[in-house]
Formats: C-alpha cells, structure tokens, sequence
C-alpha cells in the first residue's frame, strides 16, 4: 500500500472515532479505532523516514 493512502486511512479512523464518540458515546470502540488510526498513521511516517534514509 502507498504511504499517502496509510495516511489518509489512519485520519480517516480518527474522524470516525470522534463521530461515532459525538453519535453513540462508546468508549471503548472509539479508543481502539484511535489506536488503529494511530498505528496507521505512525507506520506511515516511520515508512517514509525508512525510504529517505535508504536514499
């Protein structure tokens, strides 16, 4: 998968964390999609630093 698409992937579950949180006001769903989110988006970044380095 391409980094930019990790990227949007990972905001993407952030905002849907929020949402469902504002809508429904499940705790613990939304602290696993705001992990998941995290993750994706940690991962991305790291991604990128790996590919620059190795440049």
């Amino acid at each position: 998968m391409s980094t930019k698409l990790l990227l949007l992937i990972g905001a993407l579950f952030i905002i849907a964390s929020t949402f469902i949180k504002v809508q429904f006001g499940a705790d613990t769903i939304v602290t696993v999609l705001k992990f998941i989110g995290l993750f994706l988006i940690v991962g991305s970044f790291v991604k990128i630093l790996i590919q620059n380095i190795k440049k």
